[in-house]
């Protein structure tokens, strides 16, 4: 059915856009479709399990780690994508011994820091953070995945990030059930995560080398020191960028979680990840998409027609899913919460619909980010990330006191609404000067 679906594209779509756009968006989103069905349900059997205040603590050490993460870990992807576009030769060893290099020594950063805000910070500032979570902070020692995540963009083997996300998500599930069923507890959970998370970079690492090996391409990587990145200005201030678009991004979709649990305690931070949780397929539909488009639209910015028709055409079909989604769950939301959650959770049935109508903002403007990194602009993209977020956590802090997670919600897409008009006409005025 899906070969015969394609054959039908392929007569209205050129070619190059069926085998770089549609197609591996249609691999992606399968496979990160039933990685979101998944991972729904494991947050279903983890809050069930442990009720709302320990399934907050839960979520709060997850965020945490998610957070720090970004901050001092620089994901190196983008860049690779960016500069092996830009090359005339391509050189993709001596881009991934960067990665690695890079990636390696910032993965021990982000860990050191982990640790120093676990014994100093979180007491400090009296923050929430269970001793449990110090089980999972080891993972960041180990998370070093984007040069095979750069691989699989740029040699379109996008089946492997599915095959990932998939199996990991199945193992997660078996794990959480079996902990649910025989031994709940909060450090149980949190072991599990663990162990999921150290397959799942496993299996990254060896589907990138199986990539590379049938490119030939030698397969042992040499370390280059700081000094030597350092001299390659146009690649470390790319990186500085990017990093910081992603985690002041990062920040923006997953610091709410604190601050909320700063205000409402555990159990608010419980509730509102179960709000995002519907939302996870937002989430699963936006990853596949931005994956597909950066390389797409990075090997194509000498034809800005082009460019302007690969962020186009994707739009319509995009907002009617959105509104196809949305409609089903203000629908079936609250019979699909109790089902699931149980009733405990239905005050999140409103919030959630406030929170799926911004997803759905994000979700039809997923091409103007990596439209502004293909023409070399991240500065300018997290000039307006970062001001659009002021207005965001200004937002949370003047609603969620009085309105709870309903007040997230809404900042939620206050934010969404300022971010894509600036994008919008930042887009315009780029490709009309061009």
């Amino acid at each position: 059915m899906l070969k015969r679906t394609l054959k039908r594209l392929s007569s209205k779509i050129s070619r190059e856009y069926l085998e770089r756009l549609i197609r591996p968006a249609i691999i992606l989103g399968g496979g990160n479709v039933g990685a979101a069905v998944l991972n729904f349900m494991c947050v279903a059997v983890a809050s069930a399990s442990l009720g709302i205040d320990l399934f907050g603590k839960f979520v709060i050490i997850q965020t945490t780690v998610l957070i720090l993460e970004s901050l001092f870990k620089f994901p190196t992807w983008q860049p690779i994508i960016y500069f092996y576009n830009q090359a005339e030769k391509k050189d993709i060893r001596a881009l991934l011994d960067k990665s690695y290099s890079v990636e390696g020594l910032t993965s021990i950063i982000s860990f050191l820091f982990f640790l120093f805000y676990v014994l100093f910070l979180s007491r400090f500032f009296n923050l929430r953070f269970a001793e449990e979570g110090i089980i999972y902070g080891i993972l960041l020692l180990f998370k070093i995945n984007g040069p095979s995540i750069a691989v699989f963009r740029i040699f379109n083997e996008f089946k492997f990030l599915s095959y990932t996300k998939l199996a990991s998500s199945a193992l997660k599930l078996i794990l959480y059930l079996w902990i649910a069923a025989y031994s709940s507890s909060l450090f149980n959970f949190i072991l599990a995560l663990t162990f999921v998370g150290f397959v799942e970079q496993f299996l990254l690492f060896i589907f990138s080398r199986t990539v590379l090996k049938s490119l030939t391409v030698p397969l042992s990587f040499k370390f280059i020191s700081p000094a030597s990145i350092f001299r390659d200005k146009p690649f470390v201030k790319y990186l500085f960028i990017t990093n910081l678009h992603v985690s002041v991004k990062v920040i923006i979709k997953h610091l709410d979680i604190i601050v909320i649990s700063y205000v409402l305690g555990d159990a608010g931070a419980g509730l509102l990840k179960i709000v995002k949780n519907f939302g996870i397929v937002f989430k699963q539909l936006i990853d596949p998409l931005f994956q597909v488009l950066f390389p797409f639209i990075a090997s194509s910015t000498d034809d800005r027609k082009k460019v302007i028709g690969i962020m186009v055409k994707p739009m319509k079909y995009l907002g009617l899913f959105c509104a196809v989604f949305t409609g089903l769950f203000v629908i079936l939301g609250q019979f699909t919460i109790d089902l699931f959650f149980g009733e405990e959770y239905l005050v999140v049935f409103w919030p959630t619909v406030v929170f799926l109508l911004a997803a759905s903002i994000e979700v039809i403007t997923i091409s103007f980010h990596p439209t502004l990194l293909s023409y070399n602009k991240p500065g300018l993209s997290l000039k307006i990330l970062s001001l659009t977020s002021v207005a965001y956590f200004g937002a949370i802090l003047g609603l969620a006191p009085s309105l709870g997670v309903m007040g997230v919600s809404i900042s939620y897409l206050i934010f969404y609404i300022a971010w894509s008009i600036i994008m919008y006409y930042s887009i315009k005025k780029l490709l009309s000067n061009g």
